[in-house]
């Protein structure tokens, strides 16, 4: 159940942890825009502003000059007014009529100036007048500048608001998967821990099924049939398997196959059996062995010995004197015994009798 837990919680922690990144930057981004924005604007509205002062100034100036032309002009008209005015009496004494034509020609001077005063007045106004137009939109184009500004400052609140609220949240998210990761390390601590008593029990488990089994495939003391199975399927070479009327289970081996002939040195082919007959002993340490030699009835002759009975007990104690140095075999179950002839098991008169008596028989018993 922890195996399946654990990568499904790590993979939402991450998810979490990813999805939280996410947001965050683009929560950033939108700010720096907004920030980028509200810049832009301050710029465009300081832009204004000082083109404001500037057409005020302009403006100002207009109308200084067109309050100087409009008192020229006032001077002007009166001049002029004085001038057609038909003399109320004849010319003073003295006046010529130079000076008449020279008062003329002052005169229309006179009037010329003031057409051009009152053509210069006229621009002047129209003048003023595209200032004020150009006053009023660029207070409408300030008020449009504010307006945008304090849209852009709101905008700005608004996400900074948002940002903090996001803030929070990542570091609720945070302390959320912090403690999911303490979970996590806690759950797989704990699954170690598990798993090294799952891992000693179940070495526990399989080495008592092991005795079990070896208790199990271990016949029961003195349970000859038993015995002569397990002989049987360890020693699957030896044909010659037989019990006795003690319970023992008899293993016999012909001379001829043991010895060198004539003899009671082990050949190769009897050292090859013997080892196999102590590595039986080895894996069942409560089985005894009894060595007994058998000859045929044929006399001893020439050979070493003085009769069939030492023939038999010297090649009976070669075999328990072998088997007994065997590691895993102690001496104490191993003994030697010599029935000569006496015991056959086929007629003493026939060849193939007399080889089949010349045997050394391990009884097996426990």
């Amino acid at each position: 159940m922890l195996r399946r837990l654990l990568p499904a919680a790590l993979l939402a922690a991450a998810a979490l942890q990813s999805g939280c990144f996410l947001q965050a930057r683009a929560l950033r981004d939108e700010r720096n825009m907004l920030a980028t924005r509200v810049d832009m604007l301050t710029q465009e509205l300081n832009v204004e502003r000082q083109g404001h002062e500037e057409t005020r100034a302009a403006l100002a100036s207009a109308e200084q000059r067109a309050a100087q032309l409009d008192a020229q002009t006032g001077r002007l008209r009166g001049t002029v007014a004085q001038l057609s005015q038909p003399p109320a009496s004849a010319p003073a004494p003295g006046t010529s009529l130079d000076d008449l034509a020279a008062r003329q020609r002052e005169a229309e001077e006179l009037s010329a100036r003031l057409a051009s005063t009152e053509l210069r007045a006229v621009d002047a106004e129209e003048r003023l007048a595209e200032e004020r137009r150009a006053k009023e939109d660029l207070q409408r184009r300030l008020d449009s500048a504010a307006g945008g500004s304090d849209a852009a400052r709101r905008d700005l609140a608004l996400a900074q608001g948002e940002r903090d609220a996001f803030r929070a949240e990542v570091t609720a998210l945070k302390k959320a998967a912090a403690e999911s990761s303490a979970r996590i390390a806690s759950l797989e601590a704990e699954l170690s821990t598990l798993k090294g008593v799952v891992a000693t029990a179940e070495s526990e488990k399989k080495s008592l099924e092991e005795r079990l089994a070896a208790e199990a495939a271990k016949p029961a003391a003195g349970d000859p049939e038993a015995l002569r199975a397990a002989i049987k399927t360890a020693l699957p070479e030896f044909s010659s398997i037989t019990g006795t009327k003690d319970g023992a289970a008899t293993v016999t081996l012909l001379s001829d196959d043991l010895f060198e002939p004539a003899t009671t040195r082990l050949s190769d082919t009897g050292l090859r059996r013997l080892r196999e007959i102590a590595e039986f002993l080895r894996a069942r340490p409560a089985t005894r062995v009894e060595v007994v030699g058998h000859t045929d009835s044929q006399p001893i002759g020439r050979l070493p010995y003085a009769d069939n009975w030492e023939l038999a007990a010297e090649r009976a104690l070669e075999v328990a004197r072998w088997l007994s140095t065997q590691p895993g075999v102690a001496p104490e179950r191993i003994g030697a015994a010599s029935r000569a002839y006496h015991d056959p098991v086929a007629d003493n008169a026939t060849a193939a009798g007399r080889r089949l008596n010349r045997r050394v028989e391990l009884r097996l018993a426990e």
